[in-house]
């Protein structure tokens, strides 16, 4: 079997992403199974069982991957369920263990604590048959077709959006929100980012309002936990032009 954390070590890290991420990821609803279609394919395009095209490495999991790696699963209770490798490469890619509001374009989160990883670790859990353990970062389910790679970017006055198409954001903001449901990330303020839900939009600060994304209908609790306080005159225009949709509450 692999090595599992420690006792001392399971502590740190659960700790750390509960300092790191704010608050835990509600599963999808609805069961597992098989991935449909996924980008990923085991001895192509650089994709082993255990192993990502750069080198990132899965631990546990139905094939017992990497059983000497620092595990950091995506269910502690449950072997069956692949985790991630703590030590080797994924320590040299930023960001990892980041606030949940900061999960950048290009990533998306692992397991029931906002773990950031890249988008080949994703692809590695769609191989697996384990795409429930996935999801981007505006809180929908990663369907395993791979995130949007638009060519073109949308003329819009409110909001910057950015990435590949669109270019990078200015200093002191992130780029995220890119999805399957949203092919395009939007430019948010590194700080002050997060802190509020569908049930409490007033918690934000009294310049800011709540963003909530539009995802598919059965993981729309799950973003509606988790809002981000944006400033609101960004919050307003996101809600009417960011493409595929959102909600902003208490403006």
């Amino acid at each position: 079997m692999p090595r599992r954390l420690s006792v001392t070590e399971a502590a740190a890290w659960s700790g750390m992403a509960i300092l790191a991420c704010d608050d835990r990821v509600i599963y999808p609803d609805g069961s597992g199974g098989a991935a449909s279609s996924t980008n990923a394919t085991v001895g192509t395009g650089g994709y082993g069982e255990c192993t990502t095209p750069s080198g990132l490495r899965v631990c546990r999991g139905p094939n017992e991957c990497d059983p000497d790696c620092a595990c950091v699963p995506a269910d502690f209770m449950d072997d069956s369920v692949l985790g991630i490798c703590a030590n080797g490469p994924i320590n040299d890619q930023e960001p990892w263990l980041v606030p949940w509001s900061q999960c950048p374009d290009g990533y998306l989160f692992m397991g029931k604590y906002t773990y950031c990883v890249p988008e080949e670790i994703g692809q590695m859990f769609c191989l697996h048959g384990q795409e429930d353990y996935i999801s981007c970062t505006d809180l929908g389910s990663y369907d395993c077709a791979g995130l949007p790679e638009p060519r073109d970017c949308p003329a819009t006055s409110g909001i910057r959006l950015c990435g590949d198409a669109c270019g990078p954001c200015g200093p002191g903001e992130t780029c995220r929100g890119r999805s399957n449901q949203h092919p395009y990330s939007m430019c948010i303020p590194s700080t002050g980012g997060s802190g509020c839900s569908r049930l409490d939009a007033s918690s934000c600060p009294a310049d800011r309002a709540c963003f909530i994304y539009t995802v598919q209908p059965l993981d729309q609790p799950r973003a509606d936990a988790r809002g981000i306080c944006l400033p609101l005159a960004q919050c307003l225009a996101a809600a009417a032009e960011l493409p595929g949709g959102g909600e902003c509450l208490g403006g």
